[in-house]
């Protein structure tokens, strides 16, 4: 999996981009097929924010974004609401393919 980082308005600092790595690393046990991850932080008015975006291989995609006044706090929360989006979909495609299937 390969994980991108950008900055815009700020500066990251290498302990939170080694944070962030592991808190996206962790997400290989909901998701095995993860192709690439793209984290975006951002500086607005002394609110810090996070993005990640996460691509699925063999297509697929899902986004989800945390503020909070410390970058540490904001990825946290975009990793959890990304971690609930994931479980989502695997959970919807799970009762798709269940109730699909001949009985």
């Amino acid at each position: 999996m390969q994980i991108t980082f950008s900055a815009r308005h700020c500066t990251v600092s290498e302990s939170i981009r080694e944070h962030a790595a592991r808190r996206v690393g962790k997400l290989r046990r909901i998701e095995q097929r993860p192709a690439e991850v793209t984290l975006n932080f951002q500086e607005d008015h002394g609110e810090k924010s996070a993005e990640v975006l996460l691509h699925i291989a063999g297509g697929g995609a899902h986004a989800a974004r945390g503020k909070a006044p410390t970058f540490r706090t904001a990825v946290d929360r975009a990793v959890e609401r990304l971690e609930r989006q994931v479980k989502r979909d695997r959970a919807r495609a799970r009762t798709r393919r269940s109730a699909a299937s001949p009985a």
